[in-house]
């Protein structure tokens, strides 16, 4: 991982142009949605009575059960832990006939679905981490222009799921399949050049000026991220990393203490050493870790795996 000065410049370049839809992410039990923190019915709000009303809310994630009439939204990330995306009837994001699935929209990504694919990519695909399809749209867009695909798997680990993003320039060429676990959702964004001289070009070049002074006057890192020593280099080397959600070695804290302190103690865990559970089945959510699969002879208790 790299300082992150510049990537913040080139997020803010990436933004100018693209335009946001209601993005279909996956089909899921409606019982899986009972935890969301906000569930809408007509009754509550007079204007949520289908699914293009739900998905009009200020969220990012929705979904509309037209069973209950009942619109589920959330801005958590992931909306699901572990993922619990299930399959769908066809590449054009129709859930299964008779299944009772609902599907679940991401209302604030540039991205747009274009179906599913085998699981082969494209030589220039770039692995990003193993995230949500929400963080995965964010991650692949603050890359810069150059990734105007995005490649979501959502795979199984052992009895649990995991999510892996990568992005890239090219599409998938295979051919389209059924949505459903272990298989590429393909999206794509649309970056619109404008005229230099349009306004909300002039806006956006006004901001990235801004965004650039505040890299060049703030002394380590972005608003968010924590400048960490990186161990066994000279005293000026560190990373930025937001250590709310680094699933690597560094959830919670700085593995080796804070840049630019006194301040060497080791606050951060490496979410992959957690006791039992298995291999590629934990991440970091809001700086702890998490476990949704655990190895043989432990079983799963609030997030972690306790040996039986």
């Amino acid at each position: 991982m790299l300082p992150t000065k510049s990537l913040s410049i080139l997020s803010l370049v990436s933004l100018i142009g693209m335009v946001k839809a209601a993005t279909f992410i996956g089909c899921v039990d409606p019982y899986r949605l009972r935890n969301y923190p906000v569930v809408l019915t007509q009754g509550q709000v007079d204007n949520v009575v289908d699914q293009s009303s739900c998905l009009a809310q200020e969220y990012r994630t929705g979904a509309w059960d037209s069973s209950t009439s009942k619109c589920y939204c959330t801005s958590e990330q992931p909306p699901f832990s572990p993922y619990y995306l299930e399959t769908s009837a066809d590449s054009s994001g129709n859930c299964v006939e008779g299944s009772g699935h609902v599907q679940v929209y991401d209302v604030q990504t540039s991205f747009q679905f274009l179906g599913c694919r085998g699981t082969d990519l494209p030589d220039d695909a770039v692995f990003i981490d193993y995230i949500g399809f929400e963080a995965c749209f964010d991650r692949c867009s603050s890359s810069g222009s150059t990734y105007r695909y995005a490649y979501p798997e959502t795979f199984t680990v052992g009895s649990g799921r995991n999510s892996e993003c990568r992005c890239g320039p090219s599409p998938l060429t295979t051919d389209s399949v059924t949505c459903d676990l272990n298989t590429r959702y393909l999206y794509y964004q649309d970056i619109i050049v404008e005229p230099s001289g349009s306004p909300d070009r002039r806006r956006a070049l006004d901001r990235l000026s801004a965004a650039r002074r505040l890299a060049r006057d703030q002394p380590f890192c972005p608003i968010g991220n924590t400048p960490c020593r990186i161990p066994g280099l000279h005293g000026d080397s560190y990373e930025c990393v937001d250590v709310a959600s680094e699933l690597v070695e560094s959830c919670g804290g700085c593995m080796n203490g804070i840049y630019g302190s006194d301040n060497t103690t080791s606050t951060g865990i490496d979410c992959s050493t957690l006791p039992g559970a298995a291999f590629g089945a934990t991440t970091c959510y809001r700086g702890s870790c998490q476990a949704w699969a655990c190895e043989e002879g432990y079983v799963l208790e609030d997030d972690q795996c306790v040996k039986v």
